[in-house]
């Protein structure tokens, strides 16, 4: 639809304006079956990996029984009312990210971490497992913690395309 057209070249123009990138983005054409060209013009010698990075889904579940036929996702990126990259120093450095739910979200999120207390929940970022945590006690206040990240810049870019949005559809370089 013409609104999700406009949402995809939302999300990707909030990532160029984040990386800095010299560029823009605009849906140039649609095809004779519909489809949308949306293009993306950024500064020659941009490499692959930063395209990837502009549109990569930006999808993050937590989900419980994963990749087996009781997997229930929990909670999405829909759920997130803030998301921040921080440096927490105690016996050493440890690079966060501190995502706080909305209100529906912190109800779903005690709701899972009650239900799941002893059992594993899948954080999943575009399909890939990012942490397993075991849960020790339920969450009631809505706040949850990634840990997992070997730099600032990782967690701040992480926080970042989750802020941006989620793209529905997997988008091609066609060059």
């Amino acid at each position: 639809t013409e609104e999700e057209i406009n949402e995809i070249v939302e999300v990707i123009s909030n990532r160029v304006s984040y990386y800095d990138v010299d560029g823009k983005v605009t849906l140039k054409d649609i095809d004779a079956n519909g489809n949308p060209f949306i293009e993306i013009s950024i500064a020659y010698g941009i490499d692959e990996e930063v395209f990837d990075r502009l549109t990569c889904q930006g999808k993050l579940y937590f989900i419980s029984d994963y990749d087996t036929d009781e997997e229930k996702i929990w909670l999405g990126n829909e759920n997130i009312n803030k998301i921040e990259a921080k440096i927490v120093e105690n016996m050493y450095t440890e690079y966060i990210v501190e995502i706080i739910f909305d209100k529906r979200g912190g109800e779903i999120f005690e709701e899972c971490t009650t239900a799941l207390t002893g059992e594993q929940l899948y954080i999943v970022y575009d399909d890939q497992v990012l942490l397993a945590p075991t849960i020790v006690e339920p969450v009631p206040d809505g706040v949850t913690i990634i840990n997992n990240f070997e730099s600032f810049e990782d967690a701040e870019e992480f926080a970042m395309t989750i802020e941006s949005g989620t793209l529905e559809y997997k988008l091609d370089n066609v060059n």
